[in-house]
């Protein structure tokens, strides 16, 4: 599917299950409320083919289409206002089906960028800190200020290859031009690594495997350790390194889009 076309699916979906209330009430409230839940059955009710796309490509139908239909059903100064702040809107998609459940010993490289749900119990939990999404840089030729998308995968910065015409830059490339960060108009979230551990009563030790995951925005301090959640995300995988050399070997995360917490009898079986 191609982006408007997804995008005016979410649209129509929006509109058929009642929906658009909702993202308004968010936007009244934003940023104090900055997300908006999803029942994904009830996007597989609305359109199963679509309900398929948004698990197989996320980035895609969630991050670019779906965020792109949610500041559409904006009313004007809710648009404004959301678009004005540090942070966007975010989607948060739950109630994944069994279907997608993968323990996290499984997974593996078929899972790579699509949406995918398991269960752990939280083990480490690092301090939150700042992260740029969306980067704003002033270029130093003609001063004019250029927005360049981030990586969530990296920790450095990306600078624009150009200062782009159809931002209403000069067109210089850098090397011609050089471009300073501007911190306070880039758009900035917090961003929180925590470690969990698969867990269930018939496992040995052994065969407790870890991965991290990262939490966003208002997810972040959302989990205790101890806890034991269901997260729903899109599996990454990121190159080791080795000095500043990036190798042919990879760790996977969970870019977390949603967590759930199990019950308090799966809790018991599960210690």
């Amino acid at each position: 599917m191609d982006r408007e076309t997804v995008r005016a699916k979410w649209l129509e979906f929006f509109e058929s299950f009642g929906y658009v209330a909702e993202i308004q009430r968010v936007g009244d409230n934003f940023p104090e409320e900055r997300s908006l839940r999803v029942l994904f059955g009830d996007v597989d009710h609305f359109d199963p083919d679509f309900a398929l796309y948004v698990l197989e490509y996320p980035d895609q139908a969630i991050f670019d289409a779906g965020k792109a239909a949610v500041l559409d059903t904006l009313l004007p100064e809710q648009r404004e206002k959301v678009e004005a702040y540090t942070s966007d809107l975010n989607i948060h998609i739950t109630n994944l089906p069994e279907n997608r459940y993968v323990d996290i010993a499984l997974l593996h490289h078929d899972h790579v960028d699509r949406l995918i749900s398991t269960t752990g119990i939280v083990k480490k939990i690092k301090n939150p800190e700042p992260f740029i999404t969306e980067a704003t840089f002033r270029c130093k030729k003609c001063g004019n200020l250029i927005k360049e998308p981030q990586s969530t995968l990296t920790e450095t910065i990306k600078e624009p290859s150009k200062c782009y015409k159809e931002q209403r830059g000069c067109g210089k490339p850098l090397g011609m031009t050089a471009f300073d960060l501007v911190v306070r108009l880039s758009k900035v979230v917090d961003r929180q690594i925590i470690e969990v551990q698969s867990y269930g009563e018939k496992k040995e030790k052994t065969e407790r495997k870890k991965i991290r995951a990262v939490l966003w925005d208002d997810l972040v301090d959302s989990v205790l350790v101890g806890d034991i959640i269901r997260i729903n995300g899109i599996l990454r995988i990121m190159p080791k390194k080795r000095g500043k050399e990036k190798m042919n070997r990879f760790d996977m995360l969970i870019d977390v889009l949603s967590v759930e917490s199990e019950n308090e009898q799966e809790t018991k079986q599960g210690l």
